[in-house]
């Protein structure tokens, strides 16, 4: 077992029981964490469709999956690594910031089944 296999990999779904609008992907790895609210449930079969087919591409494939406050959440497929990032319009000194989490791309397999398993718990 490698060691980047050996740090926990994490994804739930969280419906709000009082908002029937808010519906929240939630992706941990290692210390990191990032939830991302999304339109509904489909958007899991378009998240897996698009791992789907660009896993075997070369270069930076994005998606953007839903929203951190108003700010936009884009899923990144590369080569070597899996990527959630949250796009801000902050900048500071000329550089645009932006927070995000990054997963080995030897988890994609675990993280596609994760996704899988967590669209039966939310019925729309």
């Amino acid at each position: 077992m490698s060691a980047e296999t050996r740090i926990k990999l994490d994804v739930d779904l969280i419906a709000d029981t009082k908002d029937s609008s808010i519906l929240l992907l939630s992706i941990g790895y290692g210390n990191s964490h990032l939830v991302a609210q999304i339109e509904s449930k489909t958007m899991i079969d378009t998240i897996v469709r698009f791992i789907s087919e660009h896993r075997e591409g070369n270069g930076m494939r994005s998606i953007e999956i839903g929203r951190f406050s108003s700010c936009p959440v884009t899923l990144n497929l590369s080569q070597d690594s899996i990527s959630f990032i949250i796009d801000s319009s902050i900048s500071a000194d000329g550089f645009g910031q932006s927070a995000g989490l990054y997963v080995p791309r030897g988890l994609l397999d675990e993280l596609v089944a994760m996704l899988k398993g967590v669209r039966s718990k939310v019925s729309r």
